[in-house]
């Protein structure tokens, strides 16, 4: 058995409605993000990523303390569009069908993963961060004593915007790379880059050769750290649901446990590398 297998496999414990948190409580707050590259390319996966991000927020509502301390945020991005979906915690619970215990339907419509377009990194790695910073922040001031912000990033291949906007892109990029070393650093920030489909195993031809490293390089850019512990790989929607159920225990026991440091773990050992 994987790591990972270790971890998706955990229990959790439910709550019945008599039994939600209070509102009244927000110290130890977990900030959280996941970003998700929906371009033209990630068509294929529009099915089980839907239903994986649909299936992750519902295990979290399955657990008393994950609802209350969960802030979490769903952007998907492309060049056409960039959707931000905002589930601070405790207002969860709201969004839970009680007699099934699953999403209800008017907020699962909202969980948008229609592919089309370039992928614009830089634009929707910004706004992820900053958001990340701003929520941490503004928790701090409040004398809550927030935990170290997580920020997920899914995707399938190097950014590409038009031309006229590569520049501007390139320079934001690596301001955003540098963003989130600062606050690796200063924030405890811990950032898991998911490479997805196409881009994961050996290059076959010239152009894999080529691309592949480069794309490796950007995702471990991307985690602010100077190795391969947080960048992964799903290759097929088996990996791609396992991460999501991952990524929901990873959550689930940050909200839990005072010592959680998810930069101390080295998740480049479990099946999804």
């Amino acid at each position: 058995m994987s790591r990972l297998d270790g971890l998706a496999g955990m229990t959790v414990t439910g709550f019945t409605k008599k039994e939600m948190p209070s509102a009244e409580s927000e110290a130890g707050r977990v900030p959280a993000c996941l970003l998700v590259d929906k371009s033209g390319s990630m068509e294929e996966w529009t099915g089980i990523l839907k239903e994986s991000a649909k299936k992750m927020i519902e295990s979290i509502a399955k657990n008393d303390t994950a609802l209350e301390k969960i802030d979490l945020e769903v952007i998907t991005f492309n060049t056409e569009e960039q959707i931000s979906i905002k589930i601070p915690a405790q207002e969860l619970y709201g969004l839970i069908d009680e007699s099934s215990g699953l999403l209800k339907r008017e907020f699962e419509t909202r969980l948008d993963f229609k592919c089309q377009g370039g992928t614009p990194t830089a634009y929707a790695l910004k706004v992820a961060v900053d958001d990340l910073r701003e929520r941490y922040d503004t928790l701090k001031q409040k004398g809550k004593a927030p935990k170290s912000p997580i920020l997920f990033v899914l995707s399938d291949g190097l950014p590409e915007v038009h031309d006229y906007h590569q520049a501007e892109h390139d320079q934001l990029l690596k301001e955003g790379i540098d963003r989130i070393r600062e606050l690796v650093r200063e924030y405890k920030l811990s950032v898991v880059a998911v490479k997805v489909g196409r881009i994961c195993g050996e290059p076959r031809n010239d152009w894999e050769k080529q691309k592949f490293p480069q794309m490796h390089q950007l995702m471990r850019d991307i985690t602010g750290l100077s190795d391969d512990h947080h960048v992964c790989e799903a290759k097929d929607t088996e990996d791609l649901s396992k991460f999501f159920v991952f990524t929901s225990t990873l959550l689930i026991n940050s909200a839990k446990d005072p010592n959680f440091d998810l930069n101390k773990m080295d998740l480049s050992r479990s099946e999804l590398i």
